[in-house]
């Protein structure tokens, strides 16, 4: 009997331990997304164009802007 409840103790903490890496490598996956957007904004930018409203005023949308 306490060799179960040993057991059960065991597979409980390895169950936690598990989700909790699950659930951080999918915080870690989300923020790698987050700046991964945000750098394809900052190069669309640097092209003279806006996600927002479409290619800045003076620009081509390919880098040339006067």
């Amino acid at each position: 009997m306490d060799k179960a409840i040993v057991l059960i103790g065991v597979l409980v903490a390895t169950n936690i331990i598990l989700v909790s890496c699950l659930i951080g490598k999918n915080m870690e996956i989300a923020s790698l997304e987050a700046d991964k957007s945000q750098l394809e904004q900052e190069s669309l930018w640097e092209k003279g164009y806006d996600s927002k409203y479409g290619i800045k005023p003076g620009c081509d949308g390919k880098g040339n802007c006067k």
